[in-house]
């Protein structure tokens, strides 16, 4: 099926790519453990007081807002559409043009 030069190639490759991907691996794996750092973080609570009688908040009521939807939010929506539509078109006239070559 293969000449041997094409074999030998595509197995040498193959060979080649994975010791990469273990190298790759085995780096990353190295990377987790750093051999400089033997101490541990030393972690001291802090308290903290709060007042015993806090005033709430005030909070100013906005108006409510909504924004406009414009036509050019309907244009984009229609355009959007219509390159969605032509492309799938697109896809099946030429899916069936080449199965009818075969």
């Amino acid at each position: 099926m293969f000449s041997s030069g094409r074999r030998g190639a595509r197995v040498t490759a193959v060979l080649l790519l994975a010791l990469v991907l273990c190298v790759g691996g085995a780096s990353m794996a190295f990377a987790q453990t750093d051999p400089y750092s033997n101490d541990k973080p030393i972690v001291k609570p802090s308290l903290i007081t709060r007042d015993a009688d806090p005033e709430p908040p005030s909070v100013d009521p906005a108006p409510p807002t909504v924004l406009p939807f414009t036509g050019g939010d309907v244009t984009a929506f229609l355009i959007v559409g219509l390159m969605a539509i032509s492309a799938g078109t697109l896809i099946v006239h030429r899916t069936r043009h080449t199965g009818d070559r075969s």
